[in-house]
């Protein structure tokens, strides 16, 4: 019945509302019992004892001194009854000479009473309590040098049957039966604000499991908004994924179809004697042995890939001398440089050592090169230069090609994507694997690969590499072999 988020917002909301107007009750029946009008009455009806007490004692004779004698006692008497009060003579040591009036049967702590007259302000009473812990309100006038005059009283407090009946409180239950049935609409408003939201973004999700990725509206509180959010965000990146998964199982069948293709044919000609003089066997082996050494990279570079992605691959780390490693990138490079009429130039700055594989990542500039090479027109330029940047070493291969456009740029480190379609590159296109393991290499060594290029003014691919730090042993980081 309660297992709904409406309904459980419903019941917390009335709940908080009884017990809001629960507390509110308690205090006003707490503020009436001790009210302040009723302690003023209380301490005026004191002062008007006291004021006629002293002024019949000024209109009797004192016998035997201030406040003895048999007249005063039965006036003090008299007044403590008529009043509902109690009245006490106190001598200047503290000692009870008469004591009338209610409570009496409870003793008060007078011995130790300072006796401190109670004149100054008539709006106030003093406190004390009696031997039974009661509270008792009091007053003390000087009669004499030797004897005090004392009225005192309960503290007073309204029964709470006479609160209950009290006016004030009829119009209260009524304004807090009002509060509570408004509390109870406004809970169920809030509870569909709260919850409809939610029953929206349980159904965009359940869409999503059945493979509909519509973007869920945010609306709600913030928190619902950034839900929504978190949620169109993964529906795009799944999205995203399944995507990628499928251009990879087309491209991946495109790339194997054509040499599957040529293996088949030529293959089926030998079979069926189609190529019968050794220049024919010779051409068809030629053929067959290039397809099948295309697939094998092809499937070499699937496997690098994917150990790569994995963090599986076993990269032997050492401390790598950069310099070294480029300038036997440029020197394998000279030759086919020199054929496809492209100027290629090194420029180093002052080097640190790095710690890294370094086979994978002359694979990385060796790709980085080849491209440049491949996509530069003749008479182009290809340069790399290499330097110090704080705590990172960062190699960048600048080419004068066609450059990139901004859409491709985005995707250029993707599995298989390649932007031939508007580059150089004819047969000696590959696969479109080579960027895609070049970043992760970088990305294993702990440093980023990016691009930067304008359509018609070449392209530069930038790597920085983390440099050593002094305090680190480089070959701590060497993983063992099994």
């Amino acid at each position: 019945m309660f297992s709904s988020l409406r309904s459980r917002l419903w019941i917390s909301y009335a709940f908080l509302t009884l017990v809001a107007l629960a507390i509110v009750a308690a205090g006003l029946v707490w503020a009436l019992q001790r009210s302040p009008l009723l302690y003023r009455t209380t301490v005026l009806k004191m002062r008007v004892a006291e004021s006629v007490v002293i002024t019949r004692l000024e209109e009797l004779p004192f016998p035997n001194g201030p406040l003895a004698g048999a007249r005063i006692e039965t006036m003090l008497r008299n007044q403590a009854d008529a009043r509902q009060l109690r009245i006490s003579a106190i001598s200047d040591t503290g000692v009870v000479l008469a004591d009338f009036g209610v409570g009496i049967t409870n003793p008060l702590p007078i011995p130790n009473l300072p006796l401190v007259t109670t004149d100054a302000d008539p709006t106030q009473a003093l406190l004390i309590k009696d031997s039974k812990d009661t509270e008792w309100f009091y007053i003390l006038h000087k009669v004499d040098e030797k004897h005090f005059l004392m009225v005192s009283t309960p503290r007073p407090s309204l029964p709470l049957g006479q609160i209950l009946r009290d006016e004030l409180l009829r119009p209260f239950f009524q304004a807090a039966l009002v509060a509570l049935v408004l509390g109870l609409l406004l809970s169920l408003i809030f509870g569909q604000w709260i919850s409809n939201p939610l029953h929206k973004m349980a159904e965009g999700a359940l869409k999503m499991a059945e493979g509909k990725y519509d973007p869920i509206h945010p609306s709600g509180p913030s928190e619902t908004h950034q839900l929504a959010e978190t949620l169109n965000e993964m529906a795009h990146r799944v999205q995203t994924s399944q995507q990628s998964q499928r251009d990879f199982i087309a491209n991946i069948s495109h790339e194997l179809k054509t040499p599957l293709t040529s293996i088949q044919g030529f293959a089926q000609a030998i079979l069926d004697g189609a190529a019968r003089t050794p220049e024919a066997l010779q051409q068809a082996a030629g053929v067959i042995f290039n397809e099948s050494g295309r697939m094998h990279r092809l499937v070499m570079d699937l496997l690098v890939l994917a150990r790569l992605e994995g963090g599986t691959a076993d990269l032997q780390k050492s401390p790598v001398d950069l310099a070294l490693l480029l300038n036997n990138v440029v020197d394998k490079f000279k030759l086919q440089a020199e054929q496809a009429q492209v100027s290629l130039s090194l420029e180093l700055g002052p080097l640190s050592t790095i710690t890294g594989d370094g086979d994978r990542l002359s694979q990385v500039f060796t790709n980085l090169v080849d491209n440049a090479i491949k996509f530069t027109p003749v008479g182009g330029q290809v340069s790399i230069a290499a330097a110090n940047n704080d705590a990172h070493m960062v190699v960048k291969v600048k080419d004068s090609g066609v450059g990139i456009a901004p859409e491709d740029q985005k995707r250029i480190f993707e599995r298989f994507y390649q932007v031939d379609k508007s580059r150089k590159g004819g047969s000696r296109r590959g696969v479109g694997l080579g960027l895609a393991i070049a970043s992760q290499i970088v990305t294993a060594h702990g440093g980023q690969i990016w691009v930067n290029s304008v359509p018609g003014h070449g392209s530069t691919f930038s790597v920085s590499l983390p440099v050593v730090r002094p305090d680190v042993n480089p070959l701590s980081s060497r993983r063992p072999k099994a």
